[in-house]
């Protein structure tokens, strides 16, 4: 007898890629096979949501392996999209609640506080030392004169339980590549994009800072100590997936 198929909404954020499903979370095998991208749907990671009432939301993220992610930036933004497609959503994870402003093709969020420890002293990196941030999630930053000087996989190998991120200033704002915890290398990070900005404002660059990746570029903005996020999201297609 076949079972009953899962929903599912595909959607993307600099092509950070997700599976978005309404319910409570399915088990690590069925997220497993959901992120599988060849035996699944494929994905980044999954996200699950539990409607409070119209426009407030909890919501659970998944990494491709199957394992919890505390916060995701684009997956925010891209569940945002789905749920509001303009004005305001508050969207309720463990640690914070997101406000989210939805305005056309643009999604802002207030991602709330970023804990900022720069005492950690140096890591594997030539002359840089690890900035350890947190903004829902745990981020390992080193800033670096040329990110194409660094294999990530192996930077990232010592912290599997971190999310570990190069970062290169230029004239615009700062570069950026991320290795995800769970999922691998990403082309686009949200809460690497915020914790990293939040790094450079902390050390003297302006309150706004233009955060560009593979995937594309996130304006991330600090006031009054809360770290805002604008940037893009997607919906790809809808279906079903039988387990």
């Amino acid at each position: 007898m076949m079972t009953q198929p899962l929903k599912f909404t595909k959607a993307q954020a600099l092509g950070n890629d997700f599976v978005i499903l309404e319910g409570q979370p399915q088990p690590i095998g069925v997220i497993q096979k959901l992120a599988h991208r060849r035996l699944g749907v494929g994905c980044d990671q999954v996200i699950f949501y539990q409607k409070i009432f119209e426009r407030n939301v909890n919501i659970q993220f998944y990494n491709a392996d199957g394992s919890v992610a505390g916060a995701c930036g684009n997956g925010s933004r891209a569940l945002a999209k789905l749920l509001c497609s303009d004005g305001k959503i508050i969207l309720k994870t463990q640690d914070r609640d997101l406000h989210c402003v939805v305005q056309k093709e643009i999604i802002t969020i207030d991602m709330g506080v970023c804990r900022i420890d720069a005492s950690h002293g140096h890591g594997s990196l030539d002359s840089s030392f690890w900035i350890l941030a947190d903004v829902g999630n745990p981020h390992r930053i080193a800033f670096v004169d040329r990110l194409d000087a660094y294999d990530l996989e192996a930077v990232a190998k010592p912290y599997p339980h971190e999310n570990v991120s190069l970062a290169q200033m230029t004239d615009t704002g700062v570069r950026l590549m991320t290795w995800e915890r769970g999922s691998g290398y990403t082309g686009a990070c949200g809460t690497a994009a915020c914790a990293v900005a939040a790094a450079a404002i902390h050390f003297g660059q302006e309150s706004a800072v233009l955060v560009s990746q593979s995937g594309g570029d996130l304006t991330i903005t600090v006031s009054d100590g809360r770290v805002y996020m604008s940037g893009t999201a997607e919906i790809v297609f809808v279906g079903e997936f039988y387990n």
